[in-house]
Order: structure tokens, then C-alpha cells, then sequence
């Protein structure tokens, strides 16, 4: 079973790697819109998130030298009693950076 940080942890990875990946889309978006005639003269497209709210359903199943392990999946859940499982609802403001022509990183 995942510990409590490492389920966190990941979450956490994932929404970085998911902003990295609409990054590179916009790059080649924006790399196919420069060789156009018409697309050139269009703002790219982008995707940003501001503010994500995330509600992580848990229980924990053992904690041990200051481990907390977690049971996180609906299979596991499922097996367990709803009295037994918490809900930790993650809050996050995503900051987004964009490099200008002088190459100084500007908060968006």
C-alpha cells in the first residue's frame, strides 16, 4: 500500500506533468501557426488552471515508524467500512510563468 505522502506526492507530479503537456501542445500549435499565412496573425492557443480542488477519499490501513499507508483505490474503499474512510480535500493555486522576449520570467 502507498503511503499517505507518496499518493500526495503524486497527485502533486501529475498536475505538473499535465501543465508540461499542455506547454509542449501550445509550442507546436504555436510552431505550426508561425508557417501560416493567415494563423500567424491569431493569438495561440493555451490552456492554463488557476485554482484546483482535489477531494481524496482514504483510509488508513497502518502506521508504522511514522508511515501513515493508505488504502486509496474504490477496490480497496469498497472493502472497507465508510466509517472508516476520510476525505482530505486538497486546495492548490497553479501559478503560470511565461518567458518574454528579453527572456524575464513573467507571472501570468
Amino acid at each position: 500500500m502507498p503511503t499517505l505522502n507518496q499518493v500526495i506526492g503524486t497527485i502533486l507530479q501529475d498536475i505538473g506533468k499535465a501543465k508540461q503537456t499542455a506547454d509542449l501542445s501550445s509550442k507546436e500549435i504555436g510552431e505550426q501557426y508561425k508557417k501560416d499565412d493567415i494563423l500567424k496573425h491569431f493569438p495561440i492557443p493555451r490552456v492554463g488552471i488557476k485554482d484546483l480542488t482535489i477531494n481524496l477519499k482514504f483510509s488508513v490501513t497502518k502506521v508504522e515508524n511514522g508511515k501513515i499507508e493508505v488504502a486509496v483505490t474504490n477496490s480497496e474503499l469498497e472493502k472497507i467500512s465508510e466509517t472508516n474512510i476520510s476525505s482530505l480535500q486538497l486546495n492548490t493555486e497553479i501559478k503560470n510563468y511565461q518567458i518574454d522576449n528579453q527572456q524575464n520570467v513573467i507571472e501570468l
